[in-house]
C-alpha cells in the first residue's frame, strides 16, 4: 500500500463520511440494551472502574459523565455511554475510509467499503448500544492511518500510542498487532526497521508496565505462571466459564456462524420451503441481504488484487482469537469486519467500473443495510422488546427488599439497572464462585438473609426453559434442571407467558 492521494481531499472526504455516519447513529440509539452494557454503565456509577480486560472504558466514560453532570445533565451513564459510541463509530467509518482510499485507485471503492462497514449489522449495532470494542475500533484504526500516511518516526510512535489505547480499552487488540507490522513492513516507509521498532516499542512501553501493576495492585506480587494465568483469564485467575478460553473443533462452526451473523441477522433467514404470505416482510429481506453478500463476495474474491491480501489476512488472524475465547457471540468480529470490508472494497473497485455490475454491487450494500435497520436497528431503537417488557412485568410485582434467582443472561439482567431490583445471576455467581456447590450454597445464604429482612425471592419456573438452554446451563456451569427444581417454590404471576416461582424461606 502507498499514499498516493492527496492528504487534504482525504481529510474533507472523511469528516464528510463522519457527519454521515452519525446521522446513521445518534438518532437510532438502542432502548433494547446489550446485557454487558448495562454490566458496564453499572459498574461505573458504582465505582467499580479498573476492570482488566477493558481497562480505559470505564475511566474514559466516568469522564464524560461526570462532565456533563457538572454541566447539569441528570440521566444515567447509559445514554453517555452509548453516545460515546455513536461518536466513535462514526469517526471510525471516516478512519475506515481513509483506509480504504489508501489501498484502491478511486473514490467509488472506499466509499463503497465504508458504506458497507457502517451498515454491517455487528458495526452499526455497538454504535448505538454500549460496548468497549466500538472505540477499541477506533483506537486500531487511527493506529493503521498513522502507518499508512505518516512521514516521520513520530507518526509511528503515535501509532504505536493508539494500539496501546486500543489495548487498553479491549485487551484482545493486541491481536491487531501481527496485521499492523505487515502493514508497516508493506508499505516500507524509510527506515523501515526503525519505524517498525519505534512502534511496537511504543506500545510495550505504556501496556506492558501498566497490566504488571494492575496485576500486582489486584493479586499481590506473582511468577510469569501466574501473571499469564492472570492475564488471560476473564476476571481473576481461575474465573469465568468453561466456555471461554478453551479449544475444540467443534468451535469452527459456531464462529463462522458469528462472522455471518455479525454481518446479517442470518438467524432470522427462512428456508425458501417455509415462505407464506404471512411471513414477516423482515425475514424475507434478510433471504435477500444474504444472497447479495454472497454476490459481494463472489464478486470481490474474482477481482481480488495484491491489496487484497493484507485485508484478508488481519480478518483472518482474528479467527484464532475468536475460536479459542468465545465463537458464539458475533460481537467480536466488530475489529476483524473492518478488514473484511477492505477485502470487499479492493476486490469490487473493479466492478464499479462497470455500470451495470456497479449498480448491482451498489443494490447489494444497500439490501444488507436495509436488512439490519428493518430487523434490528429500528426494532432495537423503537421498541421495549420482550426482555425489557419481560423485565418491568416481573419488576412490577417484586418489592424493593425482595429478590430474584435467574437461570440465564438476557431480561433478568435489566432488573438491578432499570428497575432496582435485586437479582442473582446463577451463571455469573457460578462463575466467580469457581464450582457449582459453592455457588449453590451461597445462593441458598442470599435467600436466608433476604428473607430475614422481609423481602420474598422469585425465580422462573425452571421448565420453561428450552431444553437447548437447559442443555447449554449444564455445559456452562453444571446445573441441571434437579438443581433449579431443587429450590422449590409455588406459582406467584405469569409475565410474558412464562410462569414466575415465589420461593420458601431457606432457613
Amino acid at each position: 500500500m502507498s499514499k498516493t492521494q492527496p492528504i487534504r481531499a482525504i481529510i474533507v472526504e472523511s469528516s464528510g463520511l463522519v457527519i454521515l455516519a452519525l446521522g446513521l447513529y445518534l438518532p437510532f440509539l438502542a432502548i433494547q440494551y446489550d446485557i454487558n452494557g448495562i454490566v458496564e454503565a453499572n459498574a461505573l456509577e458504582s465505582g467499580q472502574l479498573l476492570y482488566k480486560n477493558h481497562v480505559l472504558y470505564r475511566p474514559i466514560g466516568l469522564l464524560f459523565y461526570r462532565t456533563l453532570q457538572v454541566l447539569g445533565y441528570q440521566g444515567n451513564s447509559l445514554l453517555v455511554l452509548q453516545t460515546i459510541n455513536a461518536v466513535c463509530g462514526a469517526i471510525g467509518i471516516g478512519l475506515a475510509y481513509a483506509v480504504f482510499r489508501s489501498a484502491t485507485r478511486g473514490r467509488p471503492a472506499a466509499l463503497m467499503g465504508a458504506l458497507f462497514l457502517a451498515t454491517s449489522l455487528t458495526y452499526w449495532l455497538f454504535s448505538t448500544d454500549v460496548a468497549y470494542i466500538t472505540p477499541a475500533a477506533l483506537f486500531v484504526l487511527a493506529a493503521t492511518v498513522l502507518i499508512l500516511y505518516a512521514d516521520s518516526t513520530k507518526g509511528f510512535v503515535a501509532a504505536g500510542l493508539f494500539l496501546s489505547l486500543s489495548v487498553l480499552t479491549w485487551q484482545a487488540s493486541v491481536v491487531a498487532l501481527p496485521p499492523l507490522i505487515a502493514l508497516l513492513f508493506w508499505r516500507k516507509p524509510f527506515p523501515v526497521y526503525r519505524n517498525a521498532a519505534f512502534f511496537c516499542l511504543t506500545l510495550a512501553a505504556v501496556t506492558i508496565p501498566f497490566y504488571v501493576l494492575l496485576a500486582v495492585a489486584s493479586g499481590g506480587f506473582m511468577g510469569p505462571r501466574e501473571f499469564w494465568a492472570w492475564l488471560t483469564n476473564h476476571g481473576d485467575a481461575g474465573a469465568g466459564l468453561p466456555l471461554w478460553g478453551v479449544w475444540g473443533a467443534e468451535r469452527m462452526q459456531p464462529a463462522l456462524s458469528s462472522a455471518l451473523r455479525s454481518v446479517v441477522p442470518s438467524m432470522l433467514a427462512i428456508s425458501p420451503v417455509k415462505i407464506r404470505p404471512s411471513i414477516q416482510f423482515g425475514r424475507l429481506v434478510v433471504d435477500v441481504a444474504l444472497i447479495a453478500l454472497t454476490i459481494l463476495i463472489v464478486l470481490a474474491a474474482l477481482k481480488a488484487r495484491l491489496k487484497s491480501l493484507w485485508f484478508l489476512f488481519g480478518y483472518l488472524v482474528f479467527i484464532p482469537f475468536i475460536v479459542w475465547w468465545d465463537p458464539f457471540e458475533p460481537k467480536w468480529f466488530f475489529i476483524p469486519n473492518i478488514c473484511f470490508a477492505g477485502f470487499l472494497s479492493c476486490g469490487l473497485e473493479y466492478w464499479l467500473q462497470r455500470r451495470r455490475v456497479g449498480i448491482a454491487v451498489i443494490l447489494c450494500v444497500l439490501t444488507i443495510a436495509a436488512a439490519n435497520f428493518v430487523t434490528i436497528i429500528r426494532p432495537r431503537h423503537g421498541k421495549l422488546g420482550p426482555d425489557r417488557s419481560m423485565a418491568q412485568c416481573v419488576a412490577e410485582h417484586m418489592q424493593p427488599q425482595d429478590a430474584f434467582i435467574a437461570a440465564e443472561w438476557g431480561w433478568p439482567d435489566y432488573l438491578g439497572y432499570l428497575h432496582q431490583r435485586t437479582e442473582i445471576n446463577l451463571i455469573n455467581e457460578t462463575a466467580g464462585a469457581g464450582s457449582k456447590e459453592k455457588m449453590l450454597e451461597k445462593v441458598k445464604g442470599v435467600i436466608g438473609s433476604t428473607n430475614d429482612a422481609g423481602g420474598s425471592v422469585y425465580m422462573l419456573e425452571p421448565h420453561a426453559f428450552s431444553q437447548s438452554h437447559l442443555e447449554w446451563l449444564q455445559a456452562a456451569t453444571g446445573l441441571t434442571l434437579d438443581d433449579l427444581t431443587g429450590f422449590g417454590g409455588s406459582p406467584s404471576v405469569t409475565c410474558e407467558g412464562k410462569p414466575i416461582l415465589h420461593l420458601p424461606s431457606a432457613r
